[in-house]
């Protein structure tokens, strides 16, 4: 909805719309501002963020997991998941991998997800010598294989030129994985919850800088945090709607 209403002809119905809505959850602050400056009262507006399944989603052993997906147990591990699409910048995650190789020899990389980028992805890969070889492609995964990988690895990285509230940094910070993303649109709202970074959007050094500090922390992996379970999220909606809550 927040997307049509940059189209000038329809902002008025949206606007109308969100003001007779008897409360308003934005996925955000950001679009929690966009909503106020639509003519919704503040009082009206509430800042929610995703929930994730933490049945699938939650903290586990790094070195388990590794061995369940045939890694090594002691390299540093990357990690994106996503839509292979121009938006999502994937390219610039093989870029920051080549200029951390020489700090920490033997990282990989695991890009899961499919979409029309794959291809030039994998020829990149292919064009960065021995550190191709340690840049994986698993495919797109259902939830219980991927919650594996959020849990064998370092730090996940998602260098987008646009986002909202991703679900995949909340499934990663659910997972006690540390992320390191791009400070666009609700993503500064997830930092309060972990040891996690936003960096300018496209600043590759910055972004360099920032995964260097996550591989170097003693022990960056984070608790499991009920702020991110589906169910909290539906308490939370149903205070403010007085719905009768799931247990």
């Amino acid at each position: 909805m927040m997307l049509l209403a940059n189209d000038p002809a329809r902002r008025p119905i949206i606007g109308a719309t969100l003001r007779d809505a008897a409360h308003v959850f934005a996925i955000g602050s950001e679009i929690g501002r966009r909503v106020t400056d639509l003519g919704v009262a503040p009082s009206r507006v509430s800042i929610a963020l995703r929930g994730v399944d933490l049945r699938h989603f939650s903290p586990g052993d790094r070195t388990e997991a590794r061995r369940s997906l045939g890694l090594s147990t002691d390299a540093p591990l990357l990690l994106w998941v996503g839509n292979m699409v121009h938006v999502k910048a994937p390219e610039r995650v093989i870029g920051v991998t080549r200029a951390l190789e020489q700090s920490f020899p033997g990282i990989h990389l695991a890009m899961i997800g499919g979409g029309p980028l794959r291809q030039s992805l994998q020829r990149m890969a292919l064009e960065s010598g021995a550190l191709g070889e340690r840049i994986l492609f698993p495919g797109s995964l259902g939830e219980s294989e991927l919650a594996r990988w959020y849990r064998a690895a370092n730090v996940f990285v998602l260098p987008s030129r646009s986002e909202g509230i991703p679900n995949v940094l909340v499934e990663a910070m659910a997972s006690g994985l540390p992320f390191v993303a791009s400070r666009v649109g609700g993503i500064p709202d997830l930092l309060p919850f972990g040891c996690s970074a936003a960096v300018p959007e496209g600043d590759l050094e910055a972004r360099t800088a920032a995964i260097t500090t996550v591989l170097t922390a003693a022990d960056h992996r984070l608790p499991a945090n009920g702020q991110f379970d589906i169910l909290a999220g539906a308490r939370h909606v149903a205070h403010h709607l007085r719905l009768e809550a799931p247990e």
